[in-house]
């Protein structure tokens, strides 16, 4: 703690001994029913939902599934032909550019 740029002796410092030295008189407990309150108005309170947040969770899902489904139908065929087995091309080499291969296996 920094001492005070004031003098040891003027009005501020004096109160502030002074409150220092005062007994704490506030009640170290929380008055009865007092948790039962702030469950109640916690449980009692419900913040409005817009139709996007309920939407939201489900079109992830939705969209999870159709990704997943569409890796799981051309699983076998990438495989195929990133492994070289499609027509005797040979396999990918490594550093050439994927997004090449890939676009060309699309034609």
């Amino acid at each position: 703690m920094t001492p005070s740029p004031l003098p040891p002796e003027s009005r501020w410092n004096r109160l502030v001994r002074v409150a220092r030295l005062a007994p704490d008189t506030r009640a170290a407990v929380a008055p009865l029913g007092f948790g039962t309150r702030v469950a109640a108005l916690a449980l009692g309170r419900r913040a409005p939902v817009s139709l996007l947040d309920l939407l939201a969770g489900r079109a992830l899902g939705v969209a999870c599934i159709l990704a997943l489904s569409a890796i799981a139908l051309n699983y076998e065929e990438a495989a195929r032909r990133l492994s070289g087995l499609a027509g005797g091309e040979d396999s990918l080499p490594i550093g050439e550019d994927v997004v090449a291969v890939v676009l060309a296996l699309a034609n």
